[in-house]
């Protein structure tokens, strides 16, 4: 791949020439990427055709035991089934990863007082991401707690609070999905752009590293150094081709996902999952590109590919939920660009409200992989230098 004579785009031309030669892997990894997303949407389709539901709910009350937290109580045993947990933190995540419940409330110590006095406190809660059950719960809580709100503006004493609470909200509501056509459910795409994390890292950063191989081989880039072209040049045009070609993989990822989840992703909610993964995709680019100037060796590289790509995605929640995740991997994760998005990802199908304040959290956690992006491009310029020295 010598770079003598030529236009000024020769080193891209022939980046792109050597990414052609991938093609087939490329399609191979997609293709098992599909057959995985269709077999598991249609095992979910099947499991979550019903009519009704009753949802499992723990209340942990780290407050005392108040008219309104009793009342409350109460309501959740007229809607779904009230469960006792012990209050630590193994056995509250064990009884979410083994279904025992579908949503936990921890109600912080003198809430009742805070709540009646205005103040702002909150109410600690762990869910089944993405479950339905877990989204009923919420609007349980949420509903109860409103109109506990609208009374105390209203003047009416705690004491009778319960009471015309409960008269107030008597009517038990049936939740369930009675036809899934006028339902827009993000529960598959959510899932597809989370695996998603794995394929597009191994994909990419295999690829692009053994492109990067050929140009960084010692007698080819001795030739290619005395050639016309500059070495910033050289440098621009191979991040030129890199980007390119993750553009492509990415843009063969999300072509799937219209096809596959095409209600859901033609709202806000699929634009931002889509504008999220080209963020990543942005990332994996950059840091593609600089493993690349530390070896020539092509099974070390694929092997890093893999590695990093399978790694992020295990202990980032890209397999296994983040909810589930212990506090100690969660802490390692956020190491990792992949942690914030699938992070971001999980509270991008939450939203129903577009405003700036709703959307904040989604695009800071944007800019964290940004951060990464900036600090991989940083080393990389640093390294190059110091290679290019030697």
């Amino acid at each position: 791949y010598s770079l003598q004579g030529g236009s000024n785009m020769t080193v891209f031309k022939k980046y792109l020439k050597i990414a052609n030669t991938y093609t087939l892997m490329i399609l191979a990894y997609t293709a098992i990427f599909l057959g995985l997303a269709i077999f598991t949407g249609t095992y979910n389709s099947t499991s979550t055709d019903y009519k009704s539901m009753d949802v499992k709910v723990a209340i942990i009350n780290r407050d005392k035991n108040t008219e309104l937290i009793n009342g409350f109580k109460d309501y959740i045993k007229d809607h779904g089934e009230l469960i006792s947990l012990e209050d630590d933190n193994e056995s509250l995540r064990d009884a979410l990863f083994y279904r025992t419940v579908d949503y936990i409330m921890i109600i912080p110590d003198n809430y009742t007082t805070d709540f009646i006095n205005g103040k702002d406190v909150t109410i600690e809660t762990m869910e089944l991401p993405d479950a339905y059950s877990s989204i009923y719960s919420k609007n349980l809580l949420n509903k109860y707690l409103n109109t506990a709100n609208l009374y105390l503006k209203a003047g009416i004493s705690d004491t009778e609070l319960s009471k015309l609470i409960k008269e107030d909200l008597n009517k038990k509501v049936e939740v369930g999905m009675l036809d899934k056509q006028n339902e827009v459910d993000f529960t598959m795409p959510a899932t597809y752009y989370n695996f998603s994390n794995y394929m597009l890292i191994t994909i990419t950063m295999v690829i692009v590293t053994m492109i990067m191989v050929s140009f960084n081989e010692e007698k080819i880039k001795r030739r290619n150094l005395v050639s016309p072209v500059s070495y910033k040049s050289m440098n621009r045009q191979l991040m030129l081709g890199n980007y390119t070609v993750g553009l492509a993989i990415w843009l063969l990822y999300v072509g799937f996902s219209f096809i596959l989840y095409k209600d859901a992703m033609l709202t806000m909610n699929g634009l931002f999952l889509v504008l999220n993964s080209l963020v990543l995709m942005i990332f994996i680019q950059a840091f593609s590109f600089m493993i690349a100037k530390f070896t020539s060796n092509r099974e070390i590289l694929s092997g890093v590919g893999n590695l990093f790509g399978m790694g992020s995605s295990f202990i980032c929640g890209a397999f296994v939920p983040q909810s589930m995740l212990s506090p100690f991997v969660l802490s390692l994760a956020k190491f990792l660009p992949s942690y914030w998005f699938i992070k971001a990802n999980n509270e991008i199908i939450k939203l129903t409200d577009f405003s700036f304040g709703s959307i904040k959290p989604i695009l800071i956690d944007m800019l964290i992989i940004f951060g990464f992006t900036l600090l991989v491009y940083l080393a990389t310029q640093i390294v190059t230098k110091i290679r290019l020295k030697k």
